[in-house]
C-alpha cells in the first residue's frame, strides 16, 4: 500500500543551508531523529499534534505556535516493492512544491496542489525501491518574488506566486496552515489500455435531446471496439463501433429525454453511460459517468436598472436559488468525506438548492458532486482564486492552465455545475488600488486571468454552462459604477441588519451575505481555556479569543481582529445591553444571528420575482472560531439555522416594514398552486391582528394585505394552513432594535421557535 508505512524528517531552513543537506534516497534519511508509522493523506501541522511536539492548534492560543516550523523543509519517505511492467508514479495532491526521487533519482517535480501529477518509472527493483518526496518551506520559496501589480494583505502574499489554497495563509475564517503536506493519496499502477477519458454532453432543440458521448483511450495496437450505452428509466441509446482513433466522439438523439431539474423545479433525472473497451471481441475495462440532461442559462445586465437582471434559467425556467457558500469544511483535513456529506445534509435540511464553492478554498472530492448531482443542488463553482491581484508571470499562466484543464474534465460531468465563476472578489481589489499613475486598475484589462487564461482553457473543454469571469464581476461599464452592480456580496458595515446599508442596497443577486453568531459554550469550552469574559479589562479580545478571529498574529492590529467587538456590538444594537455571563450572552448573539439571516433571506425572497437569488455565508466552520456560520466547527447549530430552515420552508408567509407600513407577502416556490388560511397574532399581547384566505401563484410572490406599523414593538407570529393539510409557522418582529431579552425570549419559546444545542450548562 503506497498510503500507509510512510516516515518524514523536518529540518529548519537555515540549517539545511548550513550543512547543505538534500538527502535523495532513504538510506541518508535513516537514523535521523523522524516521525514514524505516517499515513496519508497528512499535513505537517497533524504531524506535529499527534507525535506531541506541539499542542491542538485548534485549542486555546496554540495555533500561534505552529509559525516557527513554517521555514522547516520536510522529507516524507519509505521502501516500496513493485511488480508491475509499466509502473506510473501518481500524486493526486501534494501540497505544494516538492521533489519527487525515485532510487536518488529525480524523477519529477510538483507545483499546484490542485492538480495531480504523474510520472513513468524506470529500472525499478521487485523489492526495497526507495521513494523520498522533498517539501521545501512555501513561505520562503516566493519571498525574493518581485512582480508589478502582484498584491494581497502581507500574511497572503505568497498565495499570489502559488497554486495553494490563498485561504491557508490566513484568513478571517480559516486558520493559518501553512506547512502543507500530502494532502491527497498516492497511487502505483500500470500504465495500460483503458479509457482514459469519458464526457457526455447534450443539448436541449425543440423537439428532443442531442447527446454526445466524447472519449479518450490509451490504447497501442489494431483489434479495438468501443461501446456506450445509456439509460435513464425507459429512455436508452447505445451503439459499438471500431476503435479508430485514441479519441472519438458518438452521436445520439433523444425524442423524449428525461431531464435534470434542481430542487423545486423538478426530478433530478441522470442518465447512466457505460462505455466498455473491447479487444478481438473481449471486453478490457469500462468506464462509468452519469449525465443530467438540461440547459442552464445565465442572464445578466451589468447594472440594477430598468428592466434589468442577474438570474438562471434551467431548461427554459427562472429559478429563485436560496442556498450557502461553501467553504473548506475543516483546515487541515480537507478531504473529510464524512464530515463532507454531514454538511451537505444539512444543506438539503435547511432548504438550500444551492451551494457556490468559494474560490479561496479547494475543489472538493467526488462524493461531493455526486451528492448534489442526486439532489438537485446548483453549485456555482468559482475557480481557485480570491481577494488579492495573482501572478500574471507566464509560469503562472501555465500553472493556472493545467489546473483549469484537469478540474475542467475532472468535474464537466456533473450536471449539478451550473456556473464556472473564475474568482472571488479579485475584481474589486484591482479597483480599490491604484496603479504606478495614480489612476484606479481597470479589471477587464488588468485581470488578464479570469479574462483570458481561465476561459481560453475553459471553453475548449465546456461550453455546457455559463462563465463569470469574477464574483462579483465588474465589466467595462460595472467597474465604473461599483454601487449599482447586479450582483452582489453584501458585507457593509455589519451593524444594524436592518440599516439603512441593507434596506437601500438593491442588487438582483446576493452571493454573498451574512452575519456573526456566538458558538455555543459547550462549543467554546473545547477550544478555549476561559470562554469568559470575552474581553479583558482594557476592552480587548481576550487572546484566546483573538488567536481564533486573527488566525495569523498576535496582533491586535491585524485586519480581523475587529470580529469579536463586532459580534458583541451586534448584541448589544439588537438589545441595547450587553450580557454579564457566557449564557445569555451567547444565546442573544444567535439571537441577533438568526434574525439577521432571516432578514437579508426574506428581503430577497419577498421580492423573487424580479430578483435571481440569495447565496448566505455560511454553513460550517472550518476550524473553532466565532463566525457567521450557522453550524459550529463542534457541528452544533446555532440557532439561525432554525430560522433559515423555517423561511427556506418552499412556500412561506413573509412581512417587512417599509415607508411607515407593514406588508405580508406569500412566496411560493412550488409548481402548484394552493389555498391557504393564515392568522396573525401578536405573542406579546396575545392579540389577533388579522386572519383571512389567499391563493398562492406558483414560483411567485404575492402582496397579501398591509397594514400601518404598531407604535408599540410587535412580535407576530404568524400561523397557516392551506388545502393540501399542511400545517405552518413563521414570525416577524417590527422595529427590531434594542428590544427586551427576556420579553423576547418568553415570547419565542411560547411559540417554539428557540432551539438551543451546546446549552447544557
Amino acid at each position: 500500500m503506497m498510503n500507509t508505512g510512510w516516515k518524514m524528517y523536518a529540518l529548519e531552513d537555515e540549517k539545511v543551508v548550513s550543512l547543505g543537506f538534500c538527502p535523495k534516497t532513504v538510506t541518508e534519511l535513516e537514523g535521523k531523529d523522524v516521525y514514524t508509522d505516517i499515513t496519508l493523506p497528512v499535513c505537517f501541522e497533524e504531524i506535529l499534534r499527534d507525535n506531541g511536539v506541539l499542542g491542538d492548534p485548534y485549542f486555546s492560543t496554540n495555533s500561534w505556535e505552529y509559525y516557527r516550523y513554517e521555514t522547516h523543509h520536510q522529507w516524507y519517505f519509505k521502501r516500496f516493492d513493485c511488480a508491475l511492467e509499466k509502473p506510473v508514479l501518481t500524486l493526486e495532491g501534494v501540497d505544494t512544491l516538492a521533489e519527487v526521487y525515485v532510487n536518488g533519482t529525480l524523477v519529477g517535480k510538483t507545483d499546484n496542489m490542485y492538480t495531480p501529477f504523474s510520472f513513468r518509472l524506470e529500472n525499478l527493483k521487485s523489492k526495497d525501491n526507495e521513494l523520498v518526496i522533498h517539501l521545501p518551506p512555501m513561505v520562503l520559496a516566493t519571498e525574493n518574488i518581485e512582480e508589478e501589480g502582484v498584491g494581497a494583505v502581507s500574511f497572503k502574499r505568497p498565495g499570489v506566486f502559488l497554486r495553494k489554497s490563498i485561504a491557508s495563509f490566513g484568513w478571517d475564517i480559516l486558520l493559518r496552515t501553512t506547512l502543507g503536506g500530502i494532502w491527497r493519496e498516492i497511487r502505483l499502477e500500470n500504465d495500460e489500455e483503458r479509457i482514459s477519458d469519458l464526457y457526455v454532453h447534450s443539448e436541449l432543440t425543440y423537439t428532443g435531446a442531442a447527446i454526445y458521448v466524447d472519449y479518450e483511450a490509451n490504447v497501442s495496437g489494431e483489434g479495438y471496439e468501443i461501446a456506450v450505452e445509456g439509460v435513464c428509466r425507459d429512455s436508452a441509446f447505445s451503439e459499438r463501433a471500431p476503435l479508430s482513433a485514441q479519441n472519438g466522439r458518438f452521436y445520439f438523439f433523444l425524442r423524449y429525454p428525461y431531464l435534470w431539474n434542481i430542487r423545486g423545479y423538478g426530478e433530478q433525472n441522470l442518465y447512466s453511460v457505460k462505455a466498455t473497451l473491447y479487444r478481438n471481441g473481449k471486453p478490457v475495462m469500462e468506464k462509468s459517468v452519469r449525465h443530467g440532461i438540461r440547459k442552464v442559462e445565465l442572464r445578466r445586465t451589468s447594472l440594477v436598472e430598468e428592466n434589468g437582471c442577474f438570474e438562471f434559467h434551467i431548461n427554459g425556467k427562472k429559478v429563485f436559488l436560496q442556498g450557502t457558500n461553501y467553504v473548506p469544511i475543516d483546515a487541515l483535513k480537507h478531504m473529510d468525506k464524512e464530515r463532507t456529506l454531514k454538511t451537505l445534509e444539512m444543506t438539503l435540511d435547511t432548504g438550500c438548492n444551492s451551494i457556490r464553492i468559494w474560490g479561496g478554498g479547494i475543489y472538493e472530492c467526488e462524493e461531493f458532486y455526486e451528492f448534489c448531482d442526486e439532489n438537485g443542488i446548483f453549485i456555482w463553482h468559482d475557480f481557485m482564486m480570491a481577494c488579492a491581484r495573482y501572478s500574471k508571470s507566464e509560469a503562472f499562466r501555465e500553472n493556472l492552465t493545467r489546473e483549469v484543464t484537469y478540474q475542467v474534465k475532472r468535474l464537466r460531468n456533473y450536471s449539478s455545475i451550473c456556473l464556472w465563476a473564475g474568482d472571488n472578489e479579485c475584481d474589486n481589489i484591482y479597483t480599490i488600488t491604484n496603479d504606478e499613475n495614480g489612476n484606479p486598475y481597470d479589471p477587464n484589462t488588468v485581470n488578464i486571468l479570469t479574462r483570458i487564461t481561465v476561459p481560453k482553457a475553459l471553453f475548449a473543454l465546456d461550453t455546457t454552462r455559463p462563465y463569470l469571469p469574477c464574483s462579483p464581476y465588474m465589466d467595462e461599464v460595472g467597474h465604473l459604477n461599483k454601487k449599482s452592480l447586479s450582483e452582489e456580496h453584501l458585507w457593509g458595515p455589519r451593524d444594524y441588519f436592518r440599516g439603512e446599508f441593507y434596506t437601500s442596497y438593491n442588487p438582483y443577486f446576493a452571493s454573498e451575505t451574512g452575519y456573526h453568531g456566538c458558538s455555543s459554550p459547550r462549543a467554546l469550552r473545547k477550544f478555549l481555556k476561559k470562554p469568559w469574559p470575552i474581553f479583558d479589562e482594557e476592552g480587548r479580545p481576550t487572546k484566546e479569543y483573538l488567536a481564533h478571529a486573527v488566525s495569523v498574529i498576535d496582533d491586535y492590529k491585524s485586519p480581523y481582529a475587529y470580529r469579536i467587538r463586532l459580534m458583541s456590538d451586534q448584541v448589544e444594537t439588537l438589545f441595547g445591553h450587553n450580557f454579564d455571563n457566557l449564557s445569555d450572552f451567547a444565546k442573544a448573539s444567535q439571537i441577533s444571528q438568526a434574525e439577521a439571516d432571516k432578514y437579508f433571506i426574506e428581503r430577497f425572497r419577498i421580492r423573487r420575482n424580479e430578483r435571481g437569488g440569495i447565496l448566505w455565508w455560511n454553513m460550517i466552520d472550518g476550524c473553532p472560531q466565532i463566525s457567521d456560520a450557522i453550524v459550529d466547527y463542534s457541528m452544533d447549530k446555532k440557532l439561525a439555522y432554525h430560522y433559515i430552515k423555517n423561511c427556506q420552508e418552499p412556500s412561506a408567509f413573509m412581512m417587512e416594514e417599509e415607508n411607515g407600513k407593514v406588508r405580508m407577502f406569500l412566496v411560493a416556490d412550488e409548481p402548484e398552486a394552493f389555498l391557504a388560511s393564515y392568522t396573525v397574532t401578536d405573542a406579546y399581547t396575545g392579540e389577533q391582528i388579522l386572519y383571512g384566505e389567499v391563493t398562492s401563484k406558483p414560483y411567485t410572490s404575492i402582496l397579501v394585505d398591509t397594514w400601518e406599523a404598531p407604535s408599540e414593538k410587535a412580535f407576530y407570529i404568524i400561523a397557516w394552513t392551506d388545502d393540501k393539510g399542511r400545517k405552518h409557522q413563521h414570525h416577524y418582529h417590527t422595529d427590531i432594535k434594542g428590544i427586551d431579552y427576556a420579553r423576547y425570549i418568553a415570547a419565542a419559546e411560547k411559540y417554539g421557535l428557540l432551539h438551543w444545542e451546546g446549552f447544557d450548562e
